[in-house]
């Protein structure tokens, strides 16, 4: 029997992209898939249309806005499989994604995550730029975003490192990365399979915003201001 994998979908005023990432997790081939989606208050049409997929997936509304973290960690609390992937809800995946990622875990034992390498789109879905990501290094995790797209996590990673910081309304996934790198080791896979939209709402496109937690992360972790690279 293949390994369950959790699709962890968290969505906050996506109504433009959301239909798009969650039939890009509906349509994986790999065949032992639960979706959990936890809609973070949304305020536009974003929950509406997720009633359509009501049925093939989890689910989850907050009541009130509890940012990206809290949302991360609700869906944590309902997801039982062997492998989690996340997905933002304005992003996709490829369709073969989840089935070669789990293929590369299942005979690799010793690595504790995979990642790939992704492509940048436009809010009309126009390609940016294709991004190719460097092999495996833990001193790379200030410059090198491994979680927050097209990664697949074993799940014992979780029930080691924890859940992520609450107190992170961004940056959630660099603070999670740094504890992961100091216990497991990842794999690149050199592969585009991921899509990343970029558009003027989502949540890293308030850059004063995102380096005022960036600054939290380096001085939560004690880090010299030459190590924090990229954020």
């Amino acid at each position: 029997m293949k390994p369950l994998v959790s699709i962890l979908v968290t969505t906050y005023n996506v109504e433009n992209f959301v239909e798009r990432a969650v039939q890009s997790a509906l349509a994986q081939t790999y065949p032992s898939l639960e979706i959990v989606i936890v809609d973070d208050c949304s305020d536009d049409g974003t929950w509406e249309k997720l009633q359509r997929f009501s049925k093939k997936v989890t689910l989850i509304r907050h009541i009130e806005r509890k940012r990206v973290s809290a949302a991360l960690n609700t869906a944590l609390g309902r997801a039982h499989g062997d492998y989690i992937a996340r997905l933002d809800g304005d992003d996709q995946l490829y369709p073969t994604l989840i089935e070669e990622e789990v293929a590369i875990l299942q005979a690799r034992p010793e690595y504790g995550f995979v990642y790939c390498d992704y492509e940048e789109v436009n809010a009309a879905g126009k390609v940016i730029r294709k991004v190719s990501l460097p092999e495996f290094s833990p001193k790379l995790v200030h410059e090198v975003d491994y979680i927050a797209m097209g990664n697949l996590v074993r799940r014992e990673c979780y029930e080691m490192v924890g859940s992520y910081d609450e107190e992170m309304k961004k940056q959630e996934h660099y603070d999670w990365s740094i504890r992961l790198v100091e216990n497991y080791k990842g794999i690149h896979l050199p592969k585009i399979l991921f899509t990343y939209t970029r558009h003027s709402a989502q949540a890293t496109a308030n850059k004063d915003d995102l380096r005022s937690y960036t600054e939290r992360v380096r001085k939560k972790y004690n880090l010299k201001r030459d190590e924090v690279v990229r954020w």
